[in-house]
């Protein structure tokens, strides 16, 4: 069977919760804790990623900081929307290909891929309502097209 990690998000204070929750269950630790550093998007110091134990389940956690767009050294360093997050899984190759057009039109990597995301809906609801379409108009014409066809 996979394995499931639970991944929580929390408004700050990822620190106190782990301890807190640790010290309930049996068979609990905290496994690995980082923090962000001086000069990164979130406060330096605090906790932005830990995972802990949980009566033998694994669980991850991370401060969710509320930040659009946040310039660092070389274009944007991170950008993030709340309440809701989501992690893009990218090849090398499609993170630069993303970086590149993200640079060229002056906005955030986020905000090209968020685009992208939109006019993709758009796109196969279009195609799926124009099926609808022709999937009940069609049969109606069937007759007619056919004899045109000859």
């Amino acid at each position: 069977m996979p394995k499931v990690t639970p991944f929580l998000w929390f408004d700050g204070g990822v620190q106190e919760a782990v301890d807190f929750c640790t010290s309930l269950f049996g068979d609990s630790a905290v496994l690995d804790i980082s923090h962000y550093p001086e000069g990164s998007p979130g406060p330096a110091g605090e906790v932005m990623m830990a995972t802990f134990r949980l009566g033998g389940q694994e669980f991850m956690a991370k401060s969710q900081q509320i930040w659009s767009t946040c310039e660092g050294e070389g274009g944007t360093a991170g950008d993030t929307i709340a309440p809701m997050a989501m992690t893009l899984r990218l090849t090398d190759a499609e993170s630069e290909a993303l970086r590149h057009r993200a640079e060229h039109e002056g906005r955030s990597m986020q905000e090209v891929a968020r685009e992208a995301v939109r006019n993709y809906i758009d796109q196969v609801s279009r195609r799926e309502l124009l099926d609808q379409v022709l999937d009940s108009e069609l049969p109606r014409y069937a007759e007619a097209l056919e004899r045109l066809g000859q």
